[in-house]
């Protein structure tokens, strides 16, 4: 596992972390709120400046009472060594490395293996390394009973900082609770208050706010057309491509997007999108907040929430040399050498008119590559579409194209929902009147109908959906009333 340093004590050589730390703040914070919740937020505020204060203030004092009385290691510290030296007495050194200082300790007591007692239990200390195998000099940084019996075999002086690290020194301890707070005014003496702060980049904050389609809707009062989903249908489906989507994690999904998906319903999904807030990643209704979640891709899609995260590639060096080398044909030279957008994919149509159909009888090399491409078209078409091109991402074609097994190493929920969360923000901010919305939309729509009780289907059966018929601006303003109203008790 990588970076041990961050997760594993024994395995910090940085001195950034000492001892078994709980991460519950909430728990420790009701505890010294306990008795004032009750209070006004000002109370609540003012008490707990004043008990910091006593509390820095009382620690200081202990601190340096104790150094007065000749006492070099803090309390924590002070407390440990004492109880380690007692426990030392009853151990035995026996040296193995003279010049490397490697001993063997043997505690008191005795080791039962398989109801046979086999004496007291053995620990390897090296002295020189600080080191011993009951980890508790890696952990805490400290000498524990065994380390001290070495010590003293030695004739070494284990308070000395090449063992005890200097953080648990008196002095280092007083300078940590020195920090003094300064008395506050009573409110008539106060500076008058300018409101909040202007932000950092107010241009960036305007344009951000101006460009929503929130804004043109109630401010500018204009009309606006619902937002297309991009829907694409994918290639002819080959029954010798199972095999090799089992293997990569996407036969489930794939089988069920082969099947059939229900039109989409993009006064639906329109609705949805005037809510979405990019600030946050979530919609805002009248109840509260609500978003998608990595549980939600998984029971929807059935992609895997663990793995490497998927990071394509965005250089366009050498991009057609690339695809020729993964699927054999190397695409056409586009003609608009300015537009940058288009580097970034291949034509949908050419793709399909090479790769459509596996040809009868083709080896297993060949029906390999098909499945690569058909992969290749189905995820970045379906899974991960953008809103502006009828092309073909190539961007994770490289991780499409490695060995079966490795594919499905990858997290293709968190790709999937990242995608989304960035295609909504876009459409959130896009007014043309020709606008799409990019992301697996029909995630999306499977997500609302399950969590809203708007524009959800009669049916249960998906591939028996009928489309929704009627006029879509007339749809469109229906379902934004509806979700204007909407409670949460009637989401889900």
């Amino acid at each position: 596992m990588e970076d041990k340093d961050k997760w594993a004590q024994a395995s910090d050589e940085g001195g950034m972390r000492w001892g078994i730390m709980t991460m519950n703040y909430s728990e420790s914070l009701n505890a010294v709120f306990k008795g004032i919740r009750s209070r006004s937020i000002s109370g609540i505020i003012e008490y707990s400046f004043e008990k910091c204060n006593a509390y820095f203030v009382d620690r200081w004092q202990k601190a340096y009472a104790m150094l007065d009385e000749g006492h070099r290691p803090g309390k924590v510290a002070d407390e440990f060594i004492s109880e380690a030296e007692l426990m030392s007495v009853y151990h035995l050194a026996e040296m193995y490395r003279l010049e490397r200082m490697v001993y063997s300790i043997r505690g008191c007591g005795t080791t039962n293996v398989g109801d046979e007692s086999h004496g007291g239990r053995h620990y390897r200390v090296d002295v020189n390394k600080v080191l011993c195998t009951c980890n508790v000099p890696q952990l805490l940084h400290l000498p524990c009973s065994h380390f001290i019996t070495a010590c003293k075999a030695r004739g070494l002086n284990y308070e000395s900082p090449l063992y005890m690290s200097p953080l648990y020194s008196r002095k280092h301890t007083i300078r940590i609770w020195e920090s003094s707070f300064q008395p506050y005014l009573d409110p008539s003496q106060w500076l008058p208050h300018e409101g909040m702060a202007a932000p950092a980049y107010p241009l960036l904050e305007a344009t951000y706010v101006l460009q929503h389609c929130t804004y043109h809707l109630t401010d500018l009062h204009e009309d606006l057309k619902p937002l297309r989903a991009r829907v694409h249908s994918p290639f002819r489906w080959d029954e010798r491509y199972a095999h090799y989507l089992q293997r990569a994690g996407f036969l489930d999904i794939a089988v069920q997007i082969v099947a059939g998906v229900p039109p989409m319903d993009g006064p639906l999904l329109t609705a949805m999108v005037d809510r979405w807030c990019p600030k946050t990643h979530t919609f805002h209704l009248p109840f509260g907040e609500m978003t998608i979640m990595m549980q939600d891709i998984a029971m929807i899609l059935g992609l895997s929430l663990e793995g490497h995260p998927v990071m394509g590639i965005i250089q366009n060096k050498n991009w057609l040399d690339m695809i020729a080398m993964h699927i054999g044909i190397r695409p056409l030279e586009l003609e608009d050498r300015d537009n940058s957008k288009k580097t970034f994919g291949v034509s949908s149509a050419w793709l399909r008119g090479h790769f459509n159909v596996c040809p009868e009888g083709a080896n297993d090399e060949v029906v390999q590559r098909y499945t690569h491409v058909w992969l290749w078209h189905f995820v970045s078409t379906f899974l991960l579409p953008d809103a502006v091109e009828n092309t073909v991402s190539w961007m994770v074609l490289p991780l499409l194209c490695q060995d079966w097994d490795n594919i499905r190493l990858y997290s293709w929920s968190s790709a999937v929902l990242a995608w989304l969360y960035k295609q909504l923000c876009e459409a959130c901010r896009r007014t043309p009147r020709d606008s799409n919305v990019g992301g697996c939309t029909y995630m999306l729509q499977i997500w609302i109908w399950e969590r809203m009780p708007v524009g959800r289907p009669c049916r249960l059966r998906v591939d028996h959906v009928q489309p929704v018929r009627g006029n879509p601006d007339r749809r469109y303003r229906a379902y934004t009333n509806e979700l204007d109203v909407v409670t949460q008790h009637q989401s889900f």
